[in-house]
């Protein structure tokens, strides 16, 4: 009986062993299928030179409202308008910005948005508003929706803005939505009154991110950068350098983030399953 008993116990513990090797097994594969999304982090961070800490940068040394919204559309109003002193501006940064939305929309076309050009902040509530008004009076404009500072869209906030401009014959040429990161989209989810424009807003759309992966186009890499080399004076060019890195900086943090929160949700999809991964973090930190 005793005899028995040793061999069934020793057979469950046979068993439990296999299931706990299998089970193993199945859990280092599961994490080796997460090495990519691993990478692609440590890429950012390595990219961006992301330590939670940006360093000197004379934005952020005078200013706390480095990371809001206006901030951001002073400084690309600033940029944008031929008009601005030449030792921060330069009419060819007007001309970089409209090459880049054709190339990131090949359906918006800006070939004749060059003359008497003036940039509007805050025109119906518009972030910016760039308009081309030529001798005939015929007016077209370039509307930008700043989300630098990763606010959420508000109801029917493009195509309340493309009436806006339209009833005052401000013919829309482009709308450009300028986000932090290419995770954040514009949203189409409108109301029955605005329907009508969810096509016309599409065909005109422009998504500019802040930073984007290495081939994709992005704001920093494809505008600010081309503006910097291209700066008249000393100053411009470390005006534009200073602008450069704190938008990396920005952005650097939020594509990291988001690329954390897939790994935790690929790991963990309920709070028992975090509560395991907490565990697993204490066990390896003491």
């Amino acid at each position: 009986m005793t005899n028995s008993l040793g061999q069934t116990t020793k057979n469950m513990f046979s068993i439990y062993r296999s299931i706990s090797d299998e089970y193993l097994k199945q859990i280092s594969k599961f994490l080796h299928s997460l090495v990519p999304l691993s990478k692609e982090r440590q890429g950012i961070l390595e990219k961006y030179h992301i330590d939670g800490n940006l360093g000197f940068n004379f934005f952020t040394s005078i200013s706390d409202i480095y990371y809001r919204e206006n901030f951001h559309s002073d400084i690309l109003s600033l940029l944008l308008d031929p008009n601005t002193d030449k030792k921060i501006g330069n009419p060819q940064y007007l001309q970089f910005f409209l090459n880049l939305l054709h190339e990131l929309n090949p359906k918006i076309q800006t070939k004749n948005f060059v003359s008497n050009i003036s940039v509007v902040r805050e025109y119906g509530r518009i972030d910016i508003l760039v308009i081309s008004e030529s001798s005939n009076e015929t007016k077209k404009g370039i509307i930008i929706e700043n989300k630098i500072n990763d606010a959420p869209d508000q109801p029917d906030q493009l195509p309340r803005y493309y009436e806006y401009c339209e009833n005052r014959n401000i013919g829309v040429v482009a709308i450009v939505y300028l986000p932090l990161s290419p995770e954040k989209k514009p949203s189409f989810n409108y109301s029955s009154k605005y329907e009508k424009y969810k096509d016309i807003v599409n065909e005109k759309l422009a998504i500019l991110p802040s930073i984007n992966s290495e081939t994709q186009i992005d704001y920093v890499h494809n505008f600010l950068t081309k503006c910097k080399e291209k700066a008249g004076s000393n100053l411009g060019k470390v005006y534009l350098d200073q602008y450069i890195e704190l938008v990396k900086f920005l952005g650097g943090n939020k594509m990291s983030n988001e690329t954390e929160k897939r790994i935790i949700s690929k790991i963990c999809s309920n709070k028992e399953d975090m509560a395991v991964m907490n565990d697993l973090a204490n066990i390896w930190t003491t």
